[in-house]
């Protein structure tokens, strides 16, 4: 049956990067929605599972080293660089990179260029590099295989949602966000390769990592409902930033779809205002993912708050419309966390009386401003709740994520195409 879902989530931004479609002539061939059909999908859904972790953990590493050695900082953090102005060289050098080696559209070669993006600074995030590395691993490998298009399109959700939760230890997230927003119709051909995909993804990261919450939330006082009303507020302005959000990135990327016509190199602008933001607030450089245990612990500063939360988005938004790398994941949290705690500072100024939780400000932030940009609302609440195992969150994360959804449901009008999805290019 038809996605009851994406009726009403068409209007948010992508969160995953584009990929390749399928090759024409797995088109031809006809969809068989039978058992046996339905087994072979979910064993090709494990193996591209398992082959996206092995992949997840080559461009990690790979991530980490081109950082050291862009940024000349052996810590693998660019923001503690010491290169002064000669930073800004750094994004431009990876666009250029990023450029020449998209040219020829060859997927894995996109998958490196965003890792090389990542890198030198792009404000990206590594799920994002892991879900393309995913899509690009069924887009080349489905040349092999005698599947449909539309068995094809199940096969890249299921990649997706394996690179997901992965590397953010959220397999019932993933398949929500497949539910929500990915998958154009309901059925046991579709949904059972994705959950097993998810779950290949979700069985290594609980192997190999223990299990362990990507985030780790600090203590403070316990929920009240004046609090959850605070949180509640806090969502509608997030939700408000939401729809800026969303315009803002939709004219950009027509404004850099016509300039990619005349010359690709204008893509590089993208990268320039990602260095000049680097040179002036170094903590805008790279993925902030590390921030995310500070805001959750509400051990950040004023400045930095500001800078993750309100001049983080300007090159964020720029590169991303810029390079069609999807919103991602990591950047909606970190920016999140950071606008919900400092919205929860404002509030508390002005009714002192308000008992307020800065970590779960921040926690009810997150999930906010994801749920308004990616219009994924059920995701966002468990994704949250997955990454932190912080159950005690779920009541202000579902007041708070329905206010921003709500918002953006009703102030975002224009639908995006249904291959955007993926970001199908």
């Amino acid at each position: 049956m038809k996605n009851i879902f994406y009726q009403f989530n068409k209007n948010g931004l992508s969160v995953t990067p584009a990929i390749v479609p399928m090759p024409e002539n797995s088109i031809t061939l006809p969809i068989r929605n039978d058992s046996q059909r339905i087994m072979y999908l979910s064993l090709l859904a494990f193996f591209f599972g398992a082959g996206v972790v092995i992949l997840a953990k080559s461009v990690s590493w790979l991530i980490n080293v081109f950082t050291q050695f862009f940024f000349l900082e052996g810590t693998g953090d660019p923001a503690a660089h010491h290169l002064g102005g000669w930073v800004i060289l750094v994004p431009l050098a990876g666009g250029l990179l990023a450029i020449l080696l998209t040219g020829r559209n060859i997927p894995l070669f996109k998958t490196l260029a965003m890792a090389i993006g990542i890198g030198t600074g792009a404000p990206l995030g590594v799920e994002g590099v892991v879900m393309h590395g995913g899509g690009a691993l069924v887009a080349t490998g489905s040349r092999f295989l005698r599947i449909t298009a539309a068995e094809g399109h199940i096969l890249l959700v299921a990649a997706i949602g394996s690179g997901m939760s992965w590397y953010l230890g959220a397999p019932v997230a993933a398949i929500f966000l497949a539910l929500e927003v990915l998958l154009l119709e309901w059925s046991f051909l579709a949904i059972l390769p994705v959950v097993m995909g998810a779950a290949t993804g979700g069985l290594f990261h609980y192997y190999l990592l223990e299990g362990k919450p990507f985030f780790s939330m600090g203590a403070g006082p316990a929920n009240n409902g004046m609090a959850i009303v605070a949180y509640t507020v806090a969502g509608l302005f997030i939700g408000l930033l939401s729809v800026l959000i969303v315009k803002l990135s939709r004219r950009w990327t027509r404004w850099f779809d016509k300039l990619s016509l005349r010359s690709r190199w204008w893509l590089l602008l993208g990268a320039a205002l990602v260095g000049v933001a680097g040179y002036c607030a170094p903590e805008t450089l790279g993925t902030g993912a590390h921030f995310g245990n500070d805001l959750l612990q509400a051990h950040v500063t004023i400045q930095l708050l500001f800078i993750l939360g309100i001049i983080k988005l300007l090159p964020w938004l720029f590169y991303t419309a810029a390079n069609k790398s999807g919103t991602a994941i990591m950047p909606l949290l970190i920016m999140g966390g950071a606008t919900g705690l400092l919205l929860a500072l404002i509030i508390q100024l002005i009714f002192p009386a308000v008992i307020i939780n800065p970590a779960m400000a921040a926690l009810i932030g997150m999930g906010a401003l994801f749920a308004g940009v990616s219009r994924a609302l059920l995701t966002a609440v468990i994704l949250i709740v997955e990454m932190t195992h912080e159950t005690a969150a779920v009541l202000p994360l579902v007041c708070t994520c329905m206010v921003s959804y709500g918002i953006s449901f009703f102030l975002i009008k224009t639908k995006r195409k249904a291959v955007e999805d993926l970001a199908l290019c």
